[in-house]
């Protein structure tokens, strides 16, 4: 190739892709070793890739300044969701050109990622020529990977956090926003105002109390051991090891003492009832009061204090909570699958898989699509089974580095559209796998999770060794996963629209982010051939070193369709599929 900087890029963007082979390491070597431009221009790069990184946690998009003085002949604007090495970019002229930061007044924070990634490009210049080529190669340890290390200015060696004071572990006939998401069994609670409107919420404090809530309800969460009822009736579990759990209901206060006990607020009073252990009630003008067990009081608005019996009956319980979830469960399970059977008809399924009722040593994955291909039946190698987004229906679980399911997927497509129910348990890897092809050969699809949180959707537009400007789009979505969501069942699904030249991801059936793709990036023939779900496998590579790209959670349903979904679709696929 007679331009040095184009091949550059072109050895880049293989290598972020994973497919750079041991000759196309040593020819990037020799062109970094023989030129001094060329070592220049792979710091840009590297550099801008690094602040890039940086402005995708934003969900902004960042302009790419031309360059001029690097012979390149393209100027390509680059946003925050195409993180190839296609641009060339003279950062000295980026960070003088305000113009290019005109998306947030805080030029300071852009200026730092700038520095950081330079710093970082040094690091990787050196890394590149010290390692040995069988840790860099295309298929090599993840954790290896000297390109990403470069796109970690988003990365914090701080210890990852979560706030809170209690977590959400079950609900029923809820319908409740918490922090911009739907409430859900695993939702971490903040300090501040918890309200529903009707249904039964189970809400357990970091102290070791348990308080089932029923709407309609108003509850001040204040600290892991202090609640304030504002309205509505709560039930309160309280062992050991929670001992001096207190609600405020109105002006009383009432302090456990190793219970069992009930609060109601209304237009009336408030009262307490214990129904095993002992309480201090505590109200204005009056001394502490010991409540013990089957006793209960009231205090009007009217200053009437009266005594009775405590009716546990009248308040949900722990135990029959739990016994109405699963019912609701139960129903909800039997009512998928009933719209499972009619779903797998759709013409436009390339493959379906329930991921349902398969014993620990089975060891092949049904395609579900009707009419039956058992061609199109999965292996799976290392998964086991586990608990689905309902009990009784199973899901797969990755955990280890080899575990994936291999499949085989001939024909020839145009738009596709992938849909998942996924399971979070940590993002640790890089890459983290939901579908990639063996090769990623011309018109092949790598859909996948970055460690940052964002979904990351590519499709190759030419043949391998094809020099082209940029030979396939990246699309990442902004940041959607955070730690806060681990264990919880997820909906993913991302649209590849050949003929309008979009992308679109989704998130619990709602649109995430929609990206055009210039047409001349669009592969109008799209294929699969031997791909693998979960993880990532190249089997002519040396057996010892493959690529970790392993999901580090669970998957319960998976499809692939010869067409793009549309919203209403995606919402519908959602809908039926909610736990």
């Amino acid at each position: 190739m007679s331009d040095p900087m184009q091949e550059i890029e072109e050895l880049l963007s293989e290598w972020d892709a994973g497919t750079l082979s041991d000759e196309g390491v040593r020819r990037l070597r020799e062109l970094l070793r023989g030129d001094e431009n060329a070592r220049i221009h792979f710091a840009r790069l590297q550099t801008f890739h690094a602040a890039l990184r940086s402005e995708a946690g934003r969900g902004e998009s960042l302009v790419v300044p031309a360059s001029g003085d690097l012979g390149s002949t393209r100027n390509e604007g680059g946003d925050v969701s195409n993180r190839g090495f296609g641009a060339s970019v003279d950062l000295h002229a980026a960070a003088r050109d305000n113009r290019a930061l005109s998306g947030s007044t805080d030029r300071s924070s852009r200026t730092l990622a700038f520095f950081i990634g330079a710093i970082a490009a040094g690091l990787m210049v050196f890394v590149f020529f010290r390692r040995p080529v069988e840790d860099e190669v295309a298929g090599g340890n993840g954790s290896r990977h000297p390109t990403m290390a470069t796109g970690s200015a988003q990365r914090s060696d701080a210890e990852p956090s979560s706030p809170g004071v209690a977590m959400v572990t079950q609900v029923a006939g809820v319908d409740a926003m918490v922090d911009g998401r739907e409430l859900s069994a695993g939702q971490a609670l903040v300090p501040g105002n918890f309200e529903i409107d009707e249904g039964v919420v189970q809400i357990e404090f970091f102290c070791g109390a348990t308080v089932v809530l029923e709407g309609p309800a108003k509850l001040e969460l204040v600290t892991t051991d202090l609640a304030r009822l504002e309205r509505g009736k709560l039930r309160a579990q309280v062992p050991p090891a929670a001992l001096g759990f207190t609600v405020e209901a109105n002006d009383t206060r009432v302090v456990d003492l190793g219970t069992e006990f009930g609060v109601v607020v209304s237009d009336d009073g408030m009262g307490v009832e214990v129904f095993e252990g002992e309480v201090e009630v505590h109200h204005p003008g009056d001394v502490a009061r010991l409540l013990e067990e089957g006793e209960a009081v009231t205090h009007g608005r009217d200053g009437v204090t009266a005594h009775s019996d405590a009716r546990p009956e009248e308040f949900v319980d722990v135990q029959s909570f739990h016994e109405k979830v699963s019912a609701r469960q139960l129903d909800r399970y039997h009512r998928w699958q009933a719209w499972s059977e009619s779903f797998r008809h759709d013409p436009r399924l390339i493959a379906y898989y329930d991921f349902n009722n398969f014993g620990r040593w089975n060891r092949r994955l049904r395609c579900r699509i009707e009419p039956v291909d058992q061609e199109l039946d999965g292996a799976i190698v290392g998964a086991v089974p586990a608990e689905g987004r309902w009990a009784g229906k199973t899901s797969l679980e990755f955990k280890h580095p080899g575990d994936r399911v291999r499949v085989s997927i001939p024909g020839e497509y145009r738009s596709l559209s992938f849909s998942a129910w996924v399971r979070i348990d940590s993002l640790d890897r890089w890459y983290n796998s939901l579908f990639l092809t063996d090769d990623y050969n011309e018109g092949e699809p790598h859909w996948q999770i970055l460690d940052t949180g964002q979904l990351y959707f590519s499709v190759r537009a030419f043949p391998k060794g094809k020099k082209k400007p940029v030979n396939k789009r990246k699309v990442l979505s902004p940041v959607f996963w955070d730690p806060s969501l681990s264990g919880k069942w997820l909906h993913l699904a991302t649209t590849y629209d050949v003929d309008r030249c979009v992308v679109r991801h989704y998130l619990d059936g709602e649109l995430l982010h929609e990206q055009a793709i210039p047409k001349e990036q669009v592969a109008t023939n799209t294929r699969f051939g031997p791909s693998t779900i979960g993880n990532w496998t190249r089997p002519y590579r040396p057996d010892r070193d493959f690529a970790i790209r392993n999901l580090n959670g669970s998957i319960d349903e998976f499809a692939i369709f010869s067409d793009v979904l549309s919203a209403a679709e995606i919402q519908e696929i959602y809908l039926h599929g909610k736990p």
